[in-house]
């Protein structure tokens, strides 16, 4: 009769396990840097016309992250000043227009973007930096 004790003991132990897996704090899950699309690497990006006849034209594209609520894009020329630090955006992609502008010669070169994914309130580590240039003012005006 030594066999009832031992069965009930290990279904205590069973009991008190499955007790401790359901209340026990869930394990925070890291939220994994967007994978960007496109601007490649190196890639020359639209410029303006001197005339104002033509914007600056930007598409920028990364992969979804699963449960994203939210996406926060910087593009800079100058990494302490962006001239996109955008935060509120739900779609994977950004398109930034700039009417009646243009990039000199001296600054067409060094410009770098990244993005970040917030999921349940949390935001995650930025992507990789991809940089680009821009292509020299008044190439495609009218």
């Amino acid at each position: 009769m030594m066999i009832l004790p031992q069965v009930f003991a290990n279904s205590l132990v069973v009991l008190f396990v499955m007790i401790g897996l359901l209340t026990a704090t869930p394990v925070q899950q890291t939220v994994p840097p967007p994978v960007l699309i496109s601007p490649a690497e190196g890639a020359v990006m639209d410029n303006g016309c001197r005339d104002q006849s033509d914007s600056i034209d930007w598409d920028f594209d990364w992969e979804d992250v699963w449960g994203a609520t939210l996406y926060h894009i910087k593009v800079w020329h100058n990494p302490e000043k962006p001239v996109v630090d955008d935060a509120n955006l739900t779609i994977s992609e950004y398109k930034d227009v700039s009417r009646k502008s243009y990039i000199i010669e001296a600054n067409r070169k060094g410009w770098c973007w990244t993005v970040r994914a917030r999921v349940q309130r949390k935001w995650g580590e930025w992507s990789e930096v991809r940089c680009f240039e821009v292509e020299p003012v008044d190439t495609d005006c009218p």
